[in-house]
């Protein structure tokens, strides 16, 4: 079973479809998804985001 990881307030991603994890500052980070689609990851979240993406490579 595939868990999804909240990114933000109206945005869910399946970890399976990310291609890349983008710090943009300390701030601000991105996620590139395999379909090429960017989505931010709120501030609040960003801590929490990293460890639960630690798999996947941050570029």
């Amino acid at each position: 079973m595939t868990s999804f990881v909240r990114i933000s307030k109206g945005a869910l991603v399946n970890p399976t479809y990310v291609d890349s994890v983008h710090p943009i500052s300390s701030t601000r980070m991105e996620i590139q998804l395999k379909g090429g689609q960017v989505l931010a990851v709120s501030r609040r979240r960003i801590g929490t985001v990293s460890l639960q993406l630690k798999p996947h490579a941050l570029n």
